[in-house]
């Protein structure tokens, strides 16, 4: 029983990190841009403003996880991405790209390392045999990496695919689809905080040893 929560934290994590390295619009960004009647210029000004915003938050969203709850903040981080595509997707202004521009990286923030932070503490919480901890750790490690190139390949493939066939503003309306079926995932976590009282930085040394 134990080992199937850690179990059904992997499985739910995993396909987390699947469906969070699905972007559609990797291979077509530019070209919906332009779609929009935007330059190059406004294109790097917006890249820059998700790199300045990610720079600056990264630290507060492992704060915030901390104080709330990892999956509260996985919750409300996809959320935030969710909403961030379906406005997205109807701008038209220069200025409207720019506004929404810190959104996605708040977004992408949140969710951040959350799910190494959730099996941390999963297993902190149900298993106490360091040995069986780093095997979970290092299953998890493997797999997490396996599911995120997989996700960037169907995200680079799907989005042109579909791009090329319906147009730029489909695979974005897909991306908020993905988005909110890994907010009903992330809902049937198993949460090690609430139901365990185990803190978002519990997990012994040994656990990475």
């Amino acid at each position: 029983m134990r080992s199937n929560v850690v179990l059904r934290n992997m499985y739910l994590c995993l396909v987390l990190e699947l469906l969070w390295a699905i972007f559609f619009g990797v291979s077509i960004m530019v070209m919906f841009y332009q779609s929009k009647g935007l330059e190059e210029t406004a294109i790097n000004t917006f890249q820059s403003t998700v790199a300045f915003v990610s720079i600056w938050l990264g630290v507060p969203g492992g704060f915030v996880a901390d104080r709330v709850g990892v999956k509260r903040v996985m919750v409300l981080g996809t959320s935030v991405l969710a909403l961030h595509t379906l406005l997205f997707v109807g701008g038209q202004t220069f200025w409207q790209f720019e506004a929404l521009a810190p959104v996605g990286a708040v977004g992408w923030c949140l969710i951040g390392g959350t799910t190494n932070s959730l099996m941390l503490t999963t297993v902190t919480a149900v298993i106490d045999d360091p040995a069986h901890r780093k095997k979970y750790f290092d299953l998890f490690a493997l797999r997490s990496t396996q599911m995120r190139g997989a996700g960037q390949l169907i995200g680079t493939f799907g989005g042109s695919a579909m791009a090329s066939e319906w147009g730029f503003e489909l695979p974005f309306l897909v991306q908020a689809v993905v988005y909110v079926i890994a907010i009903v995932a992330a809902l049937y976590l198993w949460d090690p905080r609430r139901e365990a009282g185990v803190s978002f930085d519990a997990a012994p040394s040994d656990s990475y040893e």
